[in-house]
């Protein structure tokens, strides 16, 4: 299994956060056998470089696997902004932006976390960007949660309506928020 943990600031803003750093030790311990990456949103500047090499905006630091060749993406949001880039940074990396047009497709299962995430689940009445919203603390349950996803052998890139009830059923920490559709004057909001 492979998991990618996508920041959705540039590297020289989070280079001072040990997020990284803890995820990668709750998820080795869950697993020797998992290969954890983690890639960086460009900065301003590095746009222009990005088009003309042509590389997707995540991909793995160690690995430079795109960002749609991983199981499972994993992102933290910190602040409002960082959700803002997501929207850039999934179909910039080869991967549908809303969950309804991922499900039923070969592509990472998303999942994402952080009180900008949780305070935005509706993410613009599309079914929701990310496939599962995490609500909490990760070192509080994202070992067990990851375990016990992993005894289930599910195939994180085709089974994700599955994982979805997996976790909705068993955690109280997580939601779907394509779940969450909401119509108000004819609108879908």
């Amino acid at each position: 299994m492979r998991i990618l943990i996508g920041f959705l600031s540039p590297g020289i803003t989070r280079a001072v956060s040990n997020t990284y750093t803890i995820m990668h030790s709750i998820i080795e311990q869950a697993s020797s056998d998992i290969f954890v990456d983690y890639s960086y949103f460009p900065s301003k500047g590095d746009f222009e470089l990005y088009g003309k090499y042509r590389l997707t905006i995540w991909f793995g630091n160690v690995s430079k696997r795109p960002a749609h060749e991983y199981d499972l993406v994993i992102v933290s949001s910190s602040i409002l902004v960082e959700v803002i880039n997501l929207l850039h940074a999934l179909p910039g990396s080869g991967i549908a932006p809303y969950y309804k047009d991922r499900v039923g497709h070969a592509t990472p299962f998303i999942m994402a976390g952080g009180i900008p995430v949780v305070d935005h689940d509706g993410w613009g009445g599309n079914g929701g960007i990310p496939d599962l919203v995490y609500a909490g603390y990760a070192e509080g349950q994202f070992q067990k949660m990851l375990i016990g996803a992993l005894s289930n052998g599910f195939d994180w890139r085709h089974e994700t309506k599955k994982i979805i009830k997996y976790f909705v059923g068993a955690y109280d920490s997580v939601y779907f928020p394509g779940g969450y559709d909401v119509e108000y004057q004819d609108h879908l909001i």
